[in-house]
């Protein structure tokens, strides 16, 4: 069980610290290759050849390879974690914008419920004042506010059947206003 314990920490230092890894085997090499040199300078029997250098120490090049690899490997591991955190903070965005939407959504139906109680009361009087027709300037008065609780109900309506809602910056604070602009009078005259 130790023994597995010791092993698993092992694994879990090479792939956290390749680097530091490939330095410990490129240095160990070296330092092993150096001695083993020195000890064959040192015994007079062999004769020293150029072609012992190269010999000796030709694995060097491979170790030297096996450290860019390495740290190609770690750059390579820490743009992708930096493409995973970037996804996740895009993720979290979307959530938070999503929440935004719905908490907004249900605020305006709110809204729209109370007020339209009250307009649909202001537009049966309304009604009732056309019908009775007492005189033209009375009924241009009513021509209008009926006008204006038709762009209330209007501009309720639109709000309420938006899907998605953009912010505009004001003095006061972030206003958010459906992305579709059309005009309120253009649809009042139409009906």
């Amino acid at each position: 069980m130790r023994f597995k314990q010791s092993i698993q920490s092992l694994k879990d230092f090479c792939i956290r610290y390749p680097a530091v890894l490939s330095g410990y085997i490129l240095y160990s090499c070296l330092f092993i290759t150096t001695i083993d040199f020195f000890l064959d300078v040192k015994d007079p029997t062999r004769g020293l050849h150029p072609f012992d250098l190269v010999k000796q120490f030709d694995s060097l090049l491979w170790m030297w390879l096996l450290a860019l690899s390495l740290v190609k490997i770690i750059e390579f591991r820490t743009r992708l974690h930096e493409q995973e955190k970037a996804e996740l903070r895009r993720q979290q965005e979307l959530q938070v914008q999503k929440t935004q939407l719905t908490t907004l959504l249900e605020v305006i139906r709110g809204l729209q419920h109370e007020i339209n109680n009250p307009l649909t009361i202001v537009m049966v009087y309304l009604q009732k004042m056309e019908r009775m027709s007492i005189t033209n300037e009375l009924r241009q008065t009513i021509a209008t506010v009926r006008v204006g609780t038709q762009r209330i109900a209007s501009i309720l309506r639109r709000y309420s059947e938006a899907q998605s809602y953009s912010t505009t910056a004001t003095p006061v604070g972030a206003i958010a206003t459906p992305p579709e602009r059309f005009s309120i009078a253009t649809e009042v005259e139409s009906r």
